[in-house]
């Protein structure tokens, strides 16, 4: 299986990062602008390139302002039944660090490649949301 690492870190709360990537209005600032959250957080819709290309996630495990796991389905095939990993901690110098990983690509063939890059830029985004420094999404 292959597997997408990054991380970054960011001069921010665990609290505003833990925020980026659990509630609606933080992650249409940072992502995309076509997302859906169920009331109760475990269902989560992002739609892309006109709704063309849905992902759904499922909320597996949460740790408040520290970890959380998705399990995703979606229109294109590589990403059904992988993993989103969060895991948000403090680093010694006082930013946040924030380790992602996406698991369970069958191959790193077809869009693996273009993904991993994606979630790099991703990640920046994210930065400049939770620094306070743009809330603009990736796609919209």
């Amino acid at each position: 299986m292959a597997t997408i690492k990054h991380r970054i870190f960011i001069k921010s709360t665990r609290k505003k990062v833990f925020k980026a990537i659990t509630t609606r209005e933080g992650l249409m600032s940072w992502w995309t602008s076509d997302v859906q959250v169920s009331e109760d957080g475990q269902s989560l819709t992002f739609g892309f390139m006109d709704h063309t290309v849905v992902f759904h996630m499922e909320t597996k495990d949460v740790v408040p302002n520290a970890y959380l796991v998705w399990h995703c389905a979606g229109t294109l095939e590589e990403w059904t039944h992988t993993r989103l990993i969060f895991e948000i901690s403090e680093a010694k110098d006082g930013r946040i660090q924030l380790d992602f990983t996406h698991t369970g690509w069958g191959s790193d063939k077809k869009d693996f490649r273009q993904c991993c890059t994606d979630w790099g830029h991703l990640m920046y985004y994210l930065k400049d949301y939770a620094e306070g420094r743009n809330d603009t999404p990736f796609m919209s």
